[in-house]
């Protein structure tokens, strides 16, 4: 009878204990997942080292923190926040990446230009020539779209265009 009690007692403290670690996740809303804090811009610059975080990240964190996972002994958590492809599409937004045609960058033939060797004219429709104010030609380039050309860094840098 005793012994009764005592497994009775130890079952309530184990049922108590699963629903306090329960509800210290939740439940992600608003079109956010729930996605590995290193993929949430908010947090990857330091989500391995969350003594470095501010109070107001921390708490941040507490807010959003929506599952917990164990991989080789280590935790790792998960927090809810926006999908990591609309992240990456607002991210090239700020670089202007969205300016590009990447469906139709033209074709390109095995055959390179090196050695200083001229191309014919019409050769390579999608390469341009530079040309400064004074009126000299000074580079190539490559068209990436119907508004922007590619050169490298050496043909601008000191470079009247």
């Amino acid at each position: 009878m005793h012994s009764g009690a005592l497994i009775l007692s130890g079952l309530s403290v184990f049922v108590a204990y699963c629903q306090t670690v329960t509800a210290q996740f939740n439940t992600c809303t608003g079109g956010e997942m729930c996605i590995n804090i290193r993929d949430c811009e908010r947090f990857s610059p330091h989500h391995n080292q969350p003594a470095k975080w501010s109070a107001s990240l921390r708490d941040d964190f507490r807010k959003r923190v929506c599952q917990r996972e164990k991989s080789n002994g280590i935790s790792i958590f998960k927090v809810c926040c926006a999908a990591p492809s609309v992240q990456a599409d607002e991210a090239s937004r700020k670089r202007g990446l969205e300016l590009l045609d990447l469906e139709h960058c033209g074709s390109y033939t095995d055959d390179k230009i090196s050695f200083g060797q001229d191309a014919k004219l019409f050769q390579f429709p999608w390469m341009a020539l530079l040309r400064g104010k004074t009126g000299s030609f000074f580079c190539g380039g490559t068209l990436i779209n119907d508004r922007y050309v590619l050169t490298a860094a050496h043909c601008i840098v000191n470079n009247d265009v």
